[in-house]
């Protein structure tokens, strides 16, 4: 069925629009039958109508037609998980995190959120070569690691015997891994105080720390305790 027009006419000018619709069936590429509205081929421009008009209705299955995402995700998950994201994959990142927060501070960082950037992205990187060198093959399936991709060749050059392989910085976004995927999900389970947030003196926190005498310092302790024997960690 084709349906041709809209003819409207306001305050005496008279605007036409030529639309052009097709109801058909679409064979999809798993060879199934399924009817569809789509747009039809385009037709002969006529003498005289405007030439810029075009097609404008797009039609697509969309990712969530009922809206069912928006309540399991929106509404269910974060009342059994709270604080935590989809793409929060990494639990062993929950404790890594608190860590390096808790090192930053040890050992007198900048209290900006720029430098603990740079401090950050840099031990992500450590941790992904890292984990490109695991004898237990974990590099072969470390896709998810912030860092991967920079890690990689790294982690070859040290296979290959190199001494040292040049620190770089895991990503270039500000708070790498941390500030994409976990921030936000540690300051939510009170394990991390963001900068800005408001202290007990009035003042706001200038920069991320742990959350003092809590969950956070105990995931950092037991971080440092399983790396404390470390030449990565003593040196």
């Amino acid at each position: 069925m084709v349906v041709h027009l809209l003819d409207c006419c306001r305050s005496g000018l008279c605007v036409v629009c030529l639309v052009t619709y097709s109801l058909g069936t679409m064979r999809e590429a798993t060879g199934n039958d399924e009817p569809r509205l789509a747009l039809a081929e385009p037709t002969e421009p006529v003498p005289g109508w405007p030439q810029w008009i075009a097609p404008a209705l797009r039609l697509s299955r969309g990712l969530d037609p009922l809206g069912l995402q928006t309540i399991t995700l929106d509404r269910i998950m974060p009342l059994l998980l709270p604080g935590v994201l989809v793409l929060s994959q990494r639990a062993r990142l929950f404790s890594l995190y608190p860590f390096l927060l808790a090192e930053y501070q040890r050992l007198g960082g900048v209290t900006t959120n720029t430098a603990l950037s740079a401090f950050l992205k840099e031990r992500e990187f450590d941790y992904a070569v890292a984990v490109q060198l695991c004898p237990n093959g974990c590099g072969d399936n470390s896709a998810g690691t912030v860092g991967a991709e920079r890690a990689r060749p790294a982690g070859r050059k040290a296979k290959a015997g190199a001494a040292a392989v040049p620190r770089q910085e895991s990503v270039e976004s500000f708070l790498g891994g941390y500030g994409l995927y976990y921030r936000s999900p540690l300051t939510d389970l009170g394990v991390v105080v963001a900068r800005g947030t408001p202290t007990a003196n009035g003042e706001a926190t200038p920069v991320d720390v742990v959350m003092p005498s809590g969950l956070g310092e105990r995931l950092a302790g037991a971080f440092r305790a399983a790396v404390a024997d470390t030449a990565y960690y003593r040196k």
